[in-house]
């Protein structure tokens, strides 16, 4: 494909110093949107996730401190007799216990959160893509609505003109009023088409406020673009780029492995499991007169040192359904895959042939409106002149008018199709 740069210049200011650029716009609605804010979230939930599977190898470890009161016939816990009495009873006891080896289902479960969390990282910046078209095409339909505005009122302004100049040769007996009926409803007509694009405008500008969180009230001013920059790439380098960076696509790679890291988890509750445990005990019994308080405990403390192993004995009957449901998540996420690849070429061609037609067709436009110029320059300088009435240049202003609505039109087409193509291809 042929190398394109078109560089645009206006033949009027929209702007002021202190306005907006597109990169702007396109913060500002990131910065404020709901989409945006829901992958923020569900990037923290994947962070906490990853912090729960890692809290799994801390030991757990209790305490205790338990007084009662004994009535009756018991057993003395010092002499072994029995006893018919009341007493108090203080007991205090400590517990701990760590998981030495659980079948790497810890380690599977660290992994699988953290795959999760890339995979919601990716879909931070899916959003963040979604939120930059829309903003693109906001942004792209206010410079279009104000140019077209801007062509409206310099037609207005034009025949208001040619009608002054028509009244003058009316006062001077020249010329019939014929000729100023016909200038004066093209002057309604233009005067409508004003107040259309002015309509236009606002919708316009209307929509990007929403977008970008300013208030409807609020004063909106963006600076404009003056072409687009050097795209020369063949349709299938940016499917190449594209399937590379696409977010979308990586993020559902990163689910998709996983469920690889939960598969292994789920299978590590058929293998043993070996855990450590610790137990400290004390007591104090008021039955006992010969010991005071912190001789009892400090007498009666005893601890003990376990090592426990478990195996699982219907441990692959119980997860063989939970490993099922995996595999069923697993062929969900390839076919996520797929459609997301598919839905991305299909974007790409689109805005190919579209990016394609649209400079072709501008090339066409550009012509047009310096034939159709040069034609209204002509007809005015002979109206003026008086040697052709009124009709031919209201024909002459009204083709000029259509090939500058056209330009325009297309050249935004143009830039905004260039901008999906590149933000396709570079995945941001």
């Amino acid at each position: 494909m042929k190398k394109l740069l078109f560089i645009f210049l206006f033949p009027f200011s929209l702007i002021a110093q202190s306005s907006l650029n597109l990169e702007d716009c396109i913060q500002k609605t990131i910065a404020t949107h709901p989409t945006y804010q829901s992958g923020i979230i569900a990037s923290e939930a994947a962070t906490v996730g990853i912090r729960q599977a890692k809290s799994q190898r801390l030991p757990t470890m209790s305490a205790g401190v338990f007084q009662s009161a004994n009535f009756g016939r018991s057993i003395d816990r010092f002499t072994n007799a029995y006893i018919d009495q009341v007493y108090n009873s203080t007991y205090a006891q400590a517990n701990l216990s760590m998981p030495l080896f659980q079948g790497f289902q810890i380690q599977n479960s660290i992994a699988q959160n953290q795959k999760l969390q890339t995979a919601s990282l990716h879909g931070i910046q899916s959003a963040k893509n979604q939120l930059s078209l829309l903003t693109i095409q906001a942004y792209l339909e206010v410079l279009t609505s104000q140019e077209l505005y801007a062509v409206a009122q310099k037609q207005v302004s034009s025949t208001r003109e040619q009608l002054t100049f028509l009244q003058k040769q009316i006062d001077a007996g020249t010329i019939g009023k014929g000729d100023y009926l016909q200038l004066e409803t093209q002057l309604g007509q233009g005067e409508f088409a004003v107040l259309s694009a002015k309509n236009n405008l606002d919708l316009a500008q209307n929509t990007l406020k929403q977008l970008t969180g300013i208030l409807p009230n609020g004063d909106i001013e963006i600076q404009r673009i003056d072409g687009i920059a050097d795209f020369d790439y063949d349709i299938n380098e940016i499917l190449s780029e594209a399937y590379q960076n696409s977010p979308d696509i990586k993020s559902f790679e990163e689910t998709l492995e996983s469920y690889v890291y939960e598969t292994k988890a789920i299978r590590g509750r058929n293998l043993p499991q070996v855990d450590l445990y610790y137990n400290w005990n004390t007591l104090y019994a008021s039955s006992n007169p010969d010991q005071e308080f912190f001789e009892q405990l400090n007498a009666t403390r005893n601890s003990s040192i376990t090592l426990g192993l478990s195996i699982p004995i219907f441990g692959r009957l119980q997860s063989k359904p939970f490993e099922q449901q995996v595999a069923i998540k697993t062929k969900t996420g390839q076919n996520q895959i797929n459609q997301a690849k598919l839905e991305l070429r299909q974007n790409i061609e689109r805005a190919y042939a579209q990016f394609t037609a649209a400079s072709g067709l501008l090339e066409n436009a550009t012509n047009q409106l310096s034939i159709s110029q040069e034609n209204l320059n002509i007809q005015e300088t002979q109206f003026r002149a008086g040697t052709k009435g009124p009709l031919d240049y209201i024909v002459a202003q009204q083709n000029f008018n259509q090939a500058n609505t056209a330009f325009i039109n297309i050249k935004y087409q143009l830039i905004f199709q260039e901008k999906i193509l590149r933000l396709l291809m570079n995945g941001e």
